[in-house]
């Protein structure tokens, strides 16, 4: 799914490097989900009902999407 790609594109640029060993299996077993259930996740049509690591995650990964947006 394209628009995954993207906001996934510029999260791995801008944060990946600073995620922790537990941040970094959260987001493994995010890029797990089927695109449309992750794409869900990001653009607020399901919340996170897994746990609070999980929505801590989705929140990291739309901060950058939208810092993006008011960048550009």
């Amino acid at each position: 799914m394209l628009e995954l790609d993207i906001v996934l594109q510029r999260f791995v640029q801008e944060e990946f490097n600073v995620l922790n060993l537990n941040e970094l299996r959260v987001f493994d077993a995010m890029l797990e989900l089927p695109d449309n259930d992750f794409w869900d996740l990001i653009n607020g049509t399901k919340e996170s009902q897994e746990d609070e690591q999980m929505a801590a995650m989705i929140t990291k990964i739309k901060s950058v999407q939208f810092n993006q947006q008011e960048a550009d």
